[in-house]
């Protein structure tokens, strides 16, 4: 799905921790069309982030997926 206009419509709403969410989504999203993880509906953040471990993009993605975390579970924003 194109996740653009939903994360416009969650900026303009100001439901910023959705907009996070979706933000990480696309990045998952694109990460799953290069190839570099393979998406899964039921894929837990750990599962990706193990996944990555081996790339060298690991040490972003772990930044990205704690800011992520701490935003929508943690409702810090």
């Amino acid at each position: 799905a194109d996740l653009d206009d939903f994360i416009k419509r969650a900026l303009a709403q100001e439901n910023y921790a959705l907009a996070i969410r979706l933000y990480y989504l696309a990045i998952l999203k694109e990460l799953s069309l290069k190839n570099i993880i393979i998406w899964k509906k039921d894929k837990t953040n750990r599962e990706y982030l193990r996944e990555m471990n081996r790339t060298p993009l690991a040490a972003d993605f772990t930044d990205l997926t704690l800011i992520f975390e701490r935003v929508w579970y943690g409702n810090i924003i």
